[in-house]
């Protein structure tokens, strides 16, 4: 199934890439929220696994609402699997990252909170996450302009102290966040 889909590849790369696809396919393609998509993953970490469930592993699913447990069972996973593939390469190729949680990139302390998301899209420096301490900023897409300006000092601030500055994409707090790290010259994710 994975297999006529992926590129040339070493069998760990293409392992790899086969599970981020499936974890995308859970947290991005399914009509299913966040939370329910994580309870799936926790349950039927793999896209293999389905077919070899344990009654341990289907007691855990039957505390999943059926509606989700339905929607995957009915699903054409080899098509899900395609389009996922698809919208990995299309994410590379804008050069957006997309590091799924089994990845060893998936920053470690994310991984700690109660619900970290499957899925991270990143652009910038990932390497600042692992080099220096961060800090993250985020806050409204509509700020005001004095918001705008405390959140663009702010990260200056924490930038010139040797922080990187992680924040979303989205116009507002965000992107005064980045403006912030970048006029001082300094590292920023998004």
């Amino acid at each position: 199934m994975l297999d006529s889909v992926q590129k040339q590849s070493s069998p760990v790369e293409s392992r790899e890439r086969g599970q981020t696809a499936y974890i995308f396919a859970l947290a991005h393609l399914l009509p299913v929220s966040q939370n329910v998509a994580r309870k799936l993953f926790e349950v039927v970490p793999t896209l293999e696994s389905w077919s070899s469930l344990d009654d341990q592993q289907m007691d855990s699913l039957n505390r999943i609402p059926r509606s989700a447990v339905e929607t995957l069972q009915t699903r054409n996973w080899d098509t899900m699997i395609e389009k996922a593939f698809e919208m990995l390469d299309l994410h590379r190729s804008r050069g957006i990252q997309v590091i799924s949680i089994r990845n060893n990139s998936y920053p470690p302390l994310l991984r700690l909170i109660d619900d970290p998301p499957l899925i991270l899209f990143v652009k910038g420096n990932m390497r600042a996450c692992a080099d220096l301490p961060g800090v993250a900023i985020v806050g409204t897409r509509n700020v005001t302009p004095s918001g705008e300006k405390v959140a663009t000092k702010i990260a200056a601030y924490f930038s010139e102290k040797g922080f990187s500055i992680i924040s979303g994409l989205a116009k507002g707090i965000d992107t005064a966040a980045h403006r912030g790290a970048v006029q001082v010259s300094m590292p920023t994710v998004a």
